[in-house]
């Protein structure tokens, strides 16, 4: 008698009923909530342009700190076009410039 083993069958398959099968149907994907997906990375395959969104929506509150990573990232995201994430490339180049320049300019104004 062996426990944790499962009972074995032909090599390759499975035996029938064993494993459950998840909430959803195997051919499709499930429904995405269209408001989830802004804020959520759903199907996104470009990493470098997820990092580069959220960076330089961060920026907003850390600076420059995230501002300049967030334009570096974006511009790799951008030369990646077969794996998309357009968008979320261009938000952080755009936020991540926005947030350094008003940095800067607050420090030159003050200096």
């Amino acid at each position: 008698m062996s426990y944790g083993v499962p009972p074995q069958g032909p090599p390759g398959q499975y035996p029938q009923g064993q494993y459950p099968q998840g909430p959803y149907p195997q051919q499709g994907s499930p429904p995405v909530d269209p408001m989830l997906a802004l804020v959520v990375p759903i199907g996104v395959k470009n990493g470098w342009a997820v990092a580069s969104g959220y960076l330089g929506i961060f920026s907003l509150f850390f600076g420059p700190f995230l501002g300049i990573p967030a334009i570096v990232l974006g511009v790799i995201a951008l030369r990646k076009p077969e794996l998309g994430g357009k968008g979320r490339a261009w938000t952080g180049i755009i936020m991540g410039s926005l947030t350094s320049l008003a940095i800067l300019l607050l420090v030159l104004l003050r200096g």
